[in-house]
């Protein structure tokens, strides 16, 4: 029993089978991640080492060069690139795109180890990550105050923003770039510290070692235990100036008051105020952070790697709205950019575009089959063969981006090609036949285009499948596209031959003669069709000419194949297409060396002239960069004579971003 005659002789099982069909789809487009393109996995890993303080000449001969020379002997690299900065070496290691970077990444940090004890004893442990210069954050915020300093915002900011926006699931980390921070400095003089027994290095391990909590062991009681834990860290100044740095009488005790106490063992303490004055202070600034040329505090939002944009996103607003609930009035945030909103405006507009097209290749049918059964019976394969798509999509991993949209939009207008050779052959069947039996119509015409259309499709497919078998980045993007294509080719070949035959029988769509002036559909298909009918009428015209002229009909058609490349040459190729995404990204880079102030200077001036430009909506700036708190902040770190701008565009403006 054929495909086509199982399905008209079942056709409850048949409509069972893509009902379960058509749910399962709209249960797994629901659980897509929605992202602007598929991910890319880079073949470098970045081998980062923190040396703080240590001076770009001294980063590059104690750490990158020896870190050089253990990731060199790595098998599979292709490349080394390193970047010495100020207390910041950081290594980047090529691969080929075939490589596995969890593999590779296991080989380099087997290498990264034997060259750990040649490295500096204060520098961070060298750590491996994965590379990817497209990882942007997904929200950016500016939280400003017209009434707190600096300190004291970005305490507040701190505690009560970045900590709770941080335990958002899937948010891996929100920086904070300006303001300003405390820190306590002691300044031990030189003077008392050289007449008294102890030295600098004691200072110093003196306020390490009581600047900590120690846990106490556990107290057992009848019922209970409880652990108990020894407070030490400072609170205020005040105890830092209590303590404790050797038990000794100092040299530049009253020297009377010495010579009346009796010999033995000295009682008195040199605590840290005998040796030095401790101050509360602003810490030097090495960041500054604007919104529309207000100082404020820029927090950067970064979400996890497997974690869904638009879901992150959500999240974070929700958050957002109870942290605005609960802060104090002088506290103002803003979004300055959602990445989320531009995702969903790509995501919509490939989205309407294949709806469009499905509606279009609806009306194209009506015209030419002039039949509104037979047109709605051919483009119910479309939404069909996509919701089947999106239940191979989600368990294949395959998001929801323009890529995979695009293959969806793609492969809209070639759905309805298998259906569109079936019910013709079906009517075909009708129109030559005295028999009423739609069933037996419906068999054998469905039967007679099986091979065709299994040798159409399969061509198709064959020009789509080598794409997902293409390495590096354009593979990576763009076999997404082709899976998608692929898939939906083959379902709809399936749908062609199985629900189609079946909804044939079940609807007996009659085919509605041209020729009946009393139907009005007809009339109007018919004003519809004359521009195509022209057109038919020239090509018939022109058809014998061609082949009467075999020689010049191929060399018109070689001259625009010529024509075509030649044309084809002169555009620009990317590998992404430029979009308009209302904002830009401007970065200053100054002279290594020039001071975060000058910096910011400069910075101001090149804001202002900025806001002069009339379709300049917003922009968020930051000079120089916070210290870093994760590998991630390392890498997209910014120097002192750095700055970084976010320019948002008016929605109404007359240019677009790339003018």
């Amino acid at each position: 029993m054929s495909l086509p005659s199982f399905s008209i002789r079942r056709p409850v099982t048949t409509l069972m089978l893509y009902s379960g069909i058509v749910l399962f789809g709209i249960i797994s487009a629901s659980f897509l991640k929605q992202e602007l393109f598929p991910p890319v996995i880079y073949p470098k890993l970045s081998v980062i080492t923190n040396y703080a303080n240590a001076a770009p000449q001294e980063i590059e001969t104690l750490i990158t060069k020896p870190v050089e020379e253990a990731v060199g002997s790595t098998p599979g690299l292709r490349g080394l690139t390193s970047v010495s900065k100020e207390g910041l070496s950081v290594v980047i290691a090529e691969f080929g795109w075939e490589q596995n970077m969890d593999f590779a990444g296991l080989a380099v940090r087997e290498k990264i180890d034997l060259v750990k004890a040649r490295l500096p004893r204060d520098a961070s442990e060298p750590t491996v990550v994965k590379f990817n210069p497209f990882e942007l954050p997904v929200m950016v915020l500016s939280v400003a105050s017209d009434t707190r300093d600096p300190v004291k915002l970005k305490r507040f900011a701190k505690k009560w923003i970045k900590a709770e926006l941080e335990k958002v699931n899937g948010v891996a980390s929100a920086t904070i770039s300006g303001g300003a921070d405390e820190e306590i400095l002691v300044e031990v003089d030189q003077g008392r510290l050289k007449i008294s027994s102890v030295g600098l290095h004691d200072v110093q391990k003196a306020l390490s070692e009581a600047n900590l909590n120690y846990p106490g062991g556990t107290i057992k009681e009848s019922f209970y235990e409880y652990l108990v834990r020894t407070m030490g860290e400072f609170k205020t100044v005040d105890e830092i100036n209590q303590v404790a740095v050797a038990k000794e009488e100092p040299e530049f005790a009253n020297t009377a008051q010495k010579r009346q106490e009796p010999e033995g063992p000295s009682n008195e303490l040199v605590v840290i105020k005998d040796l030095a004055k401790v101050t509360r202070q602003n810490k030097e600034r090495s960041s500054f952070s604007r919104f529309n040329q207000k100082e404020n505090l820029t927090i950067s939002v970064q979400k996890q790697a497997q974690a869904n944009t638009i879901q992150v996103v959500n999240e974070v607003l929700d958050k957002l709205e109870e942290i605005i609930e609960q802060a104090p009035e002088d506290i103002k945030i803003d979004v300055i950019d959602n990445q989320a909103i531009f995702i969903k405006d790509a995501i919509n507009g490939v989205r309407d575009s294949a709806v469009q097209g499905g509606f279009l290749a609806f009306l194209i049918l009506l015209i030419f089959l002039k039949n509104i059964r037979i047109s709605f019976l051919v483009c119910i394969i479309i939404p069909i063969t996509v919701l089947a798509t999106f239940t191979v999509m989600y368990f294949r991993g395959i998001s929801l981006n323009v890529i995979s949209l695009g293959g969806i939009a793609l492969g809209v207008g070639m759905l309805v090609d298998a259906a569109i050779v079936v019910i013709e052959n079906v009517t075909r069947h009708q129109s030559l036949s005295d028999s009423k039996d739609i069933r037996r119509h419906a068999i054998r015409g469905s039967e007679e285009v099986i091979a065709p259309l299994i040798a159409s499709t399969l061509t198709t497919v064959m020009v789509f499948l080598p794409m997902i078998f293409i390495t590096g980045i354009a593979g990576q993007i763009f076999k997404e596209l082709a899976m998608v294509v692929v898939i939906t080719q083959l379902f709809s070949l399936v749908v062609s031959i199985t629900l189609l035959p079946m909804l044939i029988v079940q609807f007996n769509p009659k085919k509605v003669e041209t020729e009946n002036p009393k139907s009005l559909i007809v009339k109007v298909l018919n004003v519809l069709c004359s521009p195509f009918d022209i057109i038919e009428s020239v090509y018939k015209r022109i058809l014998p000419a061609f082949i009467r002229f075999k020689v010049i009909g191929l060399l018109a058609v070689l001259v625009v194949f010529i024509l075509s490349i030649y044309a084809m040459g002169s555009y620009d190729k990317i590998v992404m297409p430029r979009v308009d995404q209302g904002q830009f990204t401007v970065k200053l880079d100054l002279p290594v060396g020039t001071r975060v102030e000058r910096t910011n200077a400069i910075t101001t001036d090149f804001e202002r002239y900025l806001r002069s430009l009339p379709d300049v909506d917003k922009i968020s700036t930051i000079v120089g960069s916070e210290k870093a708190t994760s590998n991630k902040d390392l890498v997209q770190s910014i120097g002192s004579h750095q700055a970084r701008m976010i320019v948002a565009l008016k929605p109404d403006r007359k240019i677009s971003t790339q003018d």
